[in-house]
C-alpha cells in the first residue's frame, strides 16, 4: 500500500511528525537538489 502512496500523503497520516515542508524537503533531495531541501526543510 505505501508503495503506491504519493509522497505527499505521508504528511498526512503522520499525525505531524511530518510536516508539508519536511516532505517537499525530501523530494528536492531525493531529485539530487540537497541544498534546496534542506533549505525548504528549515523554513
Amino acid at each position: 500500500m505505501l508503495e503506491d502512496m504519493p509522497i505527499r500523503q505521508l504528511a498526512m497520516m503522520s499525525g505531524g511528525a511530518m510536516t508539508p515542508a519536511v516532505v517537499a524537503g525530501l523530494v528536492e533531495m531525493m531529485n539530487g537538489h540537497y541544498l534546496r531541501g534542506l533549505k525548504k526543510m528549515k523554513g
